[in-house]
């Protein structure tokens, strides 16, 4: 039970909530996860569309993104979104550290670190439809990030072999070594 002093200061917060947002503030109090992730699926994950040859909306490929939406909704499930923190997400990726690949192998610093930029991706949309008042990845302490791609193994590119012969041509004259 809350105390009167409490209660007063519920009540004031969520008048003024009221006033600033009208009838959206009933709606947005029992949101859960599941709830958000429809209706991002819903405006979000759409197949491409093109205006004169340029991609305007839409993704060229949905199934990854599904995918992320998809165990990100079995984690948080009927949580509701208000209630989301920097620690919950701290929690998710420790499960997603932890939680094989479907081959069974250990998930690489990169894999985890795209579904928690789909997870911030997803809350960003929350937060420009007025559902959560701000992002729990925001909340980082100490500068601490949540997504560190500093982990990530850097990929090591060989160039083509047109572009091998592009390099050789620009070596003329006599060498000095």
């Amino acid at each position: 039970f809350l105390t009167q002093k409490e209660a007063e200061q519920a009540r004031r917060k969520f008048l003024s909530e009221f006033e600033r947002m009208g009838d959206a503030v009933f709606s947005r109090e029992d949101f859960t996860f599941e709830q958000l992730a429809e209706r991002y699926q819903e405006a979000r994950l759409i197949p491409v569309e093109y205006i004169d040859g340029k991609k305007v909306a839409g993704h060229r490929e949905l199934s990854p993104l599904t995918a992320y939406l998809k165990s990100l909704t079995e984690y948080f499930g009927k949580q509701k979104i208000r209630k989301i923190q920097y620690g919950d997400i701290e929690a998710l990726k420790l499960h997603l550290i932890r939680k094989p690949t479907r081959a069974g192998k250990k998930r690489t610093a990169a894999a985890v670190n795209r579904e928690l930029q789909f997870l911030r991706a997803v809350l960003n949309f929350a937060l420009a439809n007025g559902w959560i008042e701000r992002n729990p990845f925001n909340a980082a302490t100490n500068g601490k990030k949540i997504i560190n791609r500093s982990v990530e193994n850097r990929r090591q590119r060989f160039p083509t072999f047109g572009e091998e012969l592009a390099m050789l041509r620009l070596c003329t004259g006599p060498r000095t070594h």
